[in-house]
């Protein structure tokens, strides 16, 4: 994938480095602009209003997958904007305000607040907005700190703090609308991204044991972008530690989520085998020890070697076939028969890859 120059302003940050509040520094990607469409553009213009006729003294960024996606030239939705000096709902109502003076309240909605719900991954309160058609989240830059469970005590951070606690480098760039620039902080984010690479900004084992539904993501990711793990990510996900973490720290509701992503996207039989050579298949489906666990249970994710690869050569084989000849089969009469005669974790997965 040719990208522009990954130089930036600010030097590669030592992977084991820590974020230091107020460290931010100059982290501006040198000669490259995003290519906004008409309609992005006015909504940026919009928030800088916002911010000029209002007296804010704030920066506004989006955060997050739509600067991946717009660097990578793909199509580009989920407008977060992160804010440097307060809460999302403060900002969104100085919006609103701001609409209705100008005589546009046709063209703002109602501010909706998403509490925090640490079980659900909502560590902070997001502000939701409709503005000129788009759907858009504010949240303040934040920080974290991790005790013994993957709900972490936030407080308001830096732009270089908020990028260094996300999973990914290639999901931690942002777009500082202020000066219509994009921003690497983990110093990795553009060259990652140019590279193909699945990397995490901190050490993978602290990225992973602080939150361990970020090793399903990151399988998630790298399939979805066809991108490769950084070798010491790919290590640590194998690691029994992060295994250990997954399954107790994470619901199986959240594991869900991570498991349709991976099975519904792009290249689940690939999902497939980056679970099972990282030894997560065990953990992820939780399956009943008649007859499916191996023989030496002495760690809950050991699964039956046999199971596993029949499994994925199952997904091999349908994702070969074209998906609406799948879908049809088994919405059809005969889709019954099969169904009885193939074991339960096979006919879930068959469903998941269609």
């Amino acid at each position: 994938m040719e990208l522009p120059s990954t130089d930036n302003k600010r030097s590669k940050l030592d992977p084991d480095s820590k974020a230091r509040k107020g460290d931010d520094g100059d982290a501006t990607v040198v000669g490259l602009e995003l290519t906004l469409t008409p309609e992005e553009a006015a909504l940026f213009e919009l928030l800088m209003k916002v911010v000029q006729k209002r007296e804010l003294p704030c920066v506004l960024r989006v955060a997050g997958g739509w600067v991946r996606d717009k660097i990578m030239g793909k199509e580009a939705h989920d407008i977060d904007i992160a804010i440097d000096t307060m809460m999302g709902q403060e900002f969104t109502q100085h919006l609103v305000d701001y609409m209705k003076g100008e005589g546009r309240e046709k063209e703002v909605g109602g501010v909706g607040v998403i509490k925090s719900n640490p079980d659900q991954s909502k560590h902070l309160e997001t502000a939701t907005l409709r503005v000129m058609g788009f759907e858009l989240d504010f949240v303040n830059l934040r920080a974290e700190e991790y005790t013994d469970s993957r709900i972490p005590v936030m407080r308001i951070g830096t732009a270089l703090e908020d990028a260094m606690r996300r999973d990914l480098t290639i999901n931690a760039l942002f777009y500082n609308i202020n000066k219509r620039t994009v921003e690497d902080f983990t110093g990795n984010g553009m060259q990652d991204l140019k590279d193909g690479l699945v990397r995490t900004p901190l050490a993978p084992n602290q990225t992973m044991i602080d939150d361990p539904l970020r090793a399903l993501r990151t399988v998630r990711f790298a399939c979805r972008l066809q991108f490769q793990l950084e070798p010491v990510l790919a290590a640590t996900l194998a690691s029994q530690e992060v295994r250990e973490a997954l399954a107790v720290k994470v619901s199986k509701e959240r594991v869900l989520t991570e498991l349709n992503g991976m099975l519904l996207g792009p290249d689940p039989a690939r999902a497939l085998e980056l679970l099972h050579s990282a030894s997560l298949l065990g953990t992820v489906f939780d399956t009943p020890a008649s007859g499916i666990m191996a023989a030496d249970t002495s760690s809950p994710a050991a699964l039956d070697p046999l199971w596993t690869d029949t499994a994925i050569a199952l997904v091999r084989q349908t994702v070969a076939l074209s998906p609406q000849v799948v879908k049809e089969l088994l919405r059809s009469e005969m889709a019954e028969p099969l169904v009885q005669v193939l074991p339960r974790e096979w006919t879930r997965l068959l469903y998941l890859t269609t």
